[in-house]
């Protein structure tokens, strides 16, 4: 559980600096409570828990998962001792073998507007996974056929995404959501997929009748999804990165649509090959309409601008039109010989993709306020950019004043002969006056956290100005929120109380995390909302 920090609290250099947020979990299994018990003894006998002045010192175990970065988990001893030798000092053994790989799962509480407080879940693993998710009937199917006459819909594997992976597998109308796997970059996290998969699937005895995967033709999952498709004659959903972050939402609260789905995130494919992370989709369980993006900026070095900000900060400068902004100068000095590498790899098109991510710009800008520019970890940027607020507060003069200087534009958009309501929106949001504005402050000496709250505040109006468009042409009441982003609180909060104060509908995702740990269940959401043929077939 995510708790929030009291500002006066101290605790260990290197124990989530600087953010406002610690993760804290009692003792779950019997050795734990043995570990505490025996820690607490020699602690407390040496400096006791000193109570006074409204301070209490009680000592507490920082605790990790027992892997290498990026790799599994490991459950076996001697695995153990090879691979964790290098950073661990010691090794406590047990008798009693782990039969499957469990990250603890990660949940914090946010106020949901109207709904009230309510769980976020940041990871779904160890005490929820694998826990069925209900699904509703098919439109069509639920209006045409009775549920006495209904046929058994094929049994569907949706294989998930490249990072933060699970999958999902159905039967009749549940959804099993495995547990977090991790990012599929490595050979190691492959097999610990697989090898999760096949428990699922004797564990349930489910023998997948359909598969559903990523657009991304490059994602380890979807080519296996593809591979095992063309083996076995499976029919197989390929599902838009974005359009499954919705449906997911969909899914949990049995929203048929349309919705006006608002999916911010870092990276995903999109259906014109660009990387796509600030969306606005039309969407029903089975489709969507590109209603609405961020405009697209270059990303310099395609995932060396993930891992350096300042990468991404140059893009966005070059493509705002503001390299040669005085509030630029810092972070081109910091970019150094890098910014002239950068120059040409946009000029000449080299290892450039064009992302209208929204995740990136919130790395540009912390790049650009100096919060963060050489990350340890993923995400760091727009975490630290959060962070920056502090209690920083709102509402005077010159905040009315500042909204309408970040305001993100909004421009028609232009389509072409080729186009189609997939691949291009009929309007672009432009950050371009937000960036502007941005550095404008930063010249006229106003402290970081009042600029990362304005920037913040930009992007809560962006989601309430584009709700607001979908209502005004499509009569569109209800709106769903996910993707990676809306993990930051300010953001998913001020946004859910904007949209109720205009009369919106908001739904977010409930038993899953917003984050791309929802976008195997939204796959399989929108397989077996298309599925009818396979149940006028007989299923499998």
């Amino acid at each position: 559980m995510l708790l929030k920090k009291r500002p006066d609290a101290a605790f260990a250099p290197g124990l989530a600096d600087r953010l406002p947020e610690l993760g804290v979990m009692l003792p779950y299994t019997p050795l734990q409570h043995l570990l505490l018990h025996d820690f607490a003894g020699v602690t407390m006998g040496r400096a006791g828990v000193t109570m006074g002045r409204g301070y209490c010192h009680i000592p507490l175990l920082v605790m990790t998962s027992g892997n290498i970065h990026d790799e599994p988990i490991v459950i076996d001893d001697e695995d153990a001792y090879e691979k964790l030798f290098s950073v661990a000092d010691a090794f406590l053994g047990h008798d009693r073998a782990i039969c499957a790989r469990y990250d603890d799962s990660v949940v914090r509480v946010i106020n949901a507007g109207s709904a009230g407080e309510a769980l976020q879940f940041l990871r779904r693993a160890r005490g929820f996974a694998p826990l069925p998710i209900p699904l509703s009937l098919p439109a069509p199917a639920a209006e045409e056929v009775s549920r006495e006459t209904f046929v058994r819909p094929r049994a569907i594997l949706a294989v998930g995404p490249e990072q933060k992976n699970t999958f999902t597998l159905t039967r009749d109308a549940e959804a099993f959501v495995s547990q977090h796997i991790g990012d599929m970059e490595n050979a190691e996290t492959y097999d610990a997929w697989l090898q999760a998969k096949d428990r699922y699937e004797a564990l349930f005895e489910i023998e997948p009748g359909r598969l559903a995967c990523d657009l991304h033709p490059e994602y380890l999952t979807s080519k296996w999804a593809h591979d095992q498709s063309r083996v076995h004659g499976l029919p197989l959903s390929e599902v838009q990165h974005h359009h499954a972050h919705i449906v997911s939402v969909m899914g949990e609260h049995g929203l048929p649509g349309p919705v006006c789905g608002i999916a911010f995130d870092g990276t995903g494919y999109g259906v014109d090959g660009a990387i796509w992370g600030g969306e606005v989709l039309l969407s029903n369980q089975r489709a969507f309409e590109r209603f609405a993006n961020f405009a697209y900026v270059p990303l310099p070095g395609g995932a060396a601008a993930v891992k350096h900000p300042l990468r991404m900060a140059y893009g966005a400068l070059w493509a705002f039109d503001l390299l040669e902004h005085p509030g630029a100068a810092d972070a081109l000095a910091a970019l150094g010989e890098q910014a002239d590498v950068c120059e040409q790899m946009i000029d000449r098109g080299l290892n450039t993709p064009m992302t209208s991510s929204v995740g990136r710009l919130f790395d540009a800008a912390s790049a650009l306020l100096g919060v963060c520019t050489n990350p340890l970890y993923e995400g760091e940027p727009a975490i630290l950019l959060e962070a920056a607020m502090g209690e920083a507060a709102a509402g005077d003069e010159a905040d009315a004043e500042a909204a309408d200087r970040y305001a993100i534009a909004v421009v028609k958009n232009t389509a072409t002969a080729e186009s189609t309501a997939q691949d291009t929106s009929v309007v672009l949001f432009d950050a371009a006056p937000t960036f502007q504005a941005l550095l404008d402050d930063k010249v006229a000496g106003v402290p970081v956290p009042v600029i990362a709250r304005r920037f913040h505040d930009a992007f809560v109006q962006a989601v309430v100005t584009a709700a607001e468009l979908a209502r005004s042409v499509y009569g569109i009441e209800t709106v769903a929120l996910s993707g990676g982003v809306f993990m930051n609180r300010y953001l998913v909060e001020h946004a859910l109380a904007a949209l109720e104060r205009v009369g919106f509908t908001v739904a977010v995702n409930r038993d899953l995390p917003p984050n791309d740990g929802c976008i195997s269940f939204g796959q399989a959401v929108v397989a077996w909302a298309s599925n009818e043929e396979g149940a006028a077939e007989g299923g499998a």
